[in-house]
């Protein structure tokens, strides 16, 4: 399995203690959108966009690129509009296959924050 997900900020995660407070400063001087990978159980960073747009298109790109996909899930905090619009994009990409999509839970909502969109992967080996 493999996770893409996009923050609309990376306070709540920061509060949590899951990301360096550096990264959190440096993500809210100047106003981007931090992306973040989930890598043998360790959240990382996987870059910063300008704005949300050019965040959603990263996600569309990593549902791209991965190989032999099985399963794949959008997951969003708040914008299920923009989870919708995710998976219509991927029906040429994947027509084969259906995305769930699902609301973030309370319990990784409270981190994630408002906006957050996630995507997870599931490829046969």
């Amino acid at each position: 399995m493999r996770a893409l997900a996009l923050l609309d900020t990376v306070k709540y995660i920061a509060k949590g203690g899951r990301i360096g407070n550096v990264f959190s400063k440096v993500e809210s001087i100047l106003n981007l959108k931090a992306l973040l990978t989930l890598r043998n159980g360790v959240l990382r960073p996987a870059g910063l966009v300008h704005n949300r747009s050019k965040g959603i298109d990263r996600l569309r790109e990593f549902i791209r690129s991965a190989l032999h996909i099985e399963e794949f899930a959008i997951v969003y905090s708040t914008t299920p509009d923009d989870a919708q619009k995710l998976a219509d994009d991927t029906v040429n990409l994947l027509p084969h296959i259906v995305p769930k999509i699902v609301r973030l839970g309370p319990a990784l909502g409270v981190h994630a924050g408002p906006g957050a969109i996630i995507v997870i992967v599931r490829q046969r080996d």
